[in-house]
């Protein structure tokens, strides 16, 4: 595996601003309207975390979205072992990290049909 197509700091970026808006959503979530709202709000987050790896990146974008996804899918884990006795649901969890890596590709192919539509590549 080619090191150079990967954008740390991009992946970085992009993962902090997933796990951060996405464990606040998580840990105010108590009841189910709550719940659903928090994982809609996740979605939306790690989608738009994709696009901004994409963008800060500009090279092997799918790959760079594909990574951070994968740490966040990482951190996912980690945070269902931490603080599963006071955090929703399991069934919350396990729709949570089904759709991580999903969202994060997502996003990078938002960023990708946009750049395209505009003429820059």
């Amino acid at each position: 595996m080619n090191m150079k197509n990967f954008n740390v700091k991009a992946i970085l970026n992009g993962w902090l601003f997933t796990v951060i808006g996405s464990t606040a959503f998580a840990i105010t979530a108590h009841s189910l309207n709550l719940i659903i709202i928090s994982l809609i709000f996740s979605f939306l987050l790690t989608l738009l975390a994709g696009y901004l790896t994409s963008s800060l990146t500009k090279v092997s974008e799918i790959k760079n979205a594909l990574a951070m996804g994968f740490l966040a899918e990482l951190a996912g884990f980690f945070l269902l072992l931490v603080v599963r006795p006071n955090s929703p649901p399991l069934w919350y969890h396990i729709v949570s990290l089904v759709f991580i890596i999903p969202s994060a590709l997502c996003g990078s192919y938002l960023y990708l049909t946009l750049e395209k539509s505009d003429g820059h590549k």
